[in-house]
């Protein structure tokens, strides 16, 4: 009975203090910044990273935003059209939408 009881401790599910520790360390939790970087494909991936990152501030302005707007859904168009293709980005494209989003409630 003994030994029982200590083969089910053993695979006991880590309790949250040491959960959060592991995930505030980075182990084993891809970071926004390194998912993000999608595929460095030196194309349309590259090429949608740049974007959002030209994007982040200008898009709120009112000289460029609106191409900017423009572009960044047109890009999330071309991205998403393929689900398998959305996978190998997904926190990009998520960020994308967000960007987006943000820009037509200010707009609003």
């Amino acid at each position: 009975a003994a030994d029982h009881a200590a083969s089910r401790h053993a695979f006991a599910a880590p309790s949250p203090a040491a959960t959060k520790a592991r995930v505030e360390s980075g182990d084993g939790v891809p970071f926004f910044q390194e998912r993000f970087g999608c595929r460095d494909d030196g194309g349309p991936w590259t090429a949608y990273k740049e974007l959002v990152q030209y994007s982040r501030l200008r898009i709120f302005e009112r000289g460029e935003g609106p191409e900017l707007a423009h572009a960044l859904a047109y890009a999330l168009a071309e991205r998403t059209h393929n689900l398998t293709e959305v996978l190998q980005c997904n926190v990009g494209i998520i960020a994308g939408y967000h960007l987006l989003a943000r820009h037509n409630i200010a707009i609003a």
